[in-house]
């Protein structure tokens, strides 16, 4: 999903998190924390088994937070390897754009 927003586009309206990505050379948490809760809201559309609209707006912050936290937690417990999965995150991203 974040090949597909930030990077197939080269950013297009996400330009600053796209050039926020390529500087650091890794994920950031809250790209992280963002892109679950959109998947987690995507997914609550079918929650009933059929598909309902549901805008993603402010009230999916609640959701962000708790993902952000979580991964923050998760940071300071192993911070290592939460470093090292947002640098492999980037890295397979970069490799999936390269032609074959």
């Amino acid at each position: 999903m974040l090949r597909l927003e930030i990077f197939s586009t080269k950013g297009g309206v996400n330009i600053e998190v796209f050039k926020e990505i390529i500087k650091a050379g890794k994920i950031s948490p809250p790209t992280l924390a963002l892109m679950l809760t959109c998947i987690e809201h995507a997914l609550g559309a079918y929650s009933d088994g059929v598909y309902r609209h549901a805008e993603f707006s402010d009230l999916a912050r609640p959701r962000y937070v708790f993902h952000l936290e979580s991964f923050k937690r998760i940071q300071d417990g192993a911070h290592t390897w939460a470093n090292n999965f947002a640098i492999n995150l980037y890295k397979l991203i970069i490799i999936q754009l390269l032609p074959l």
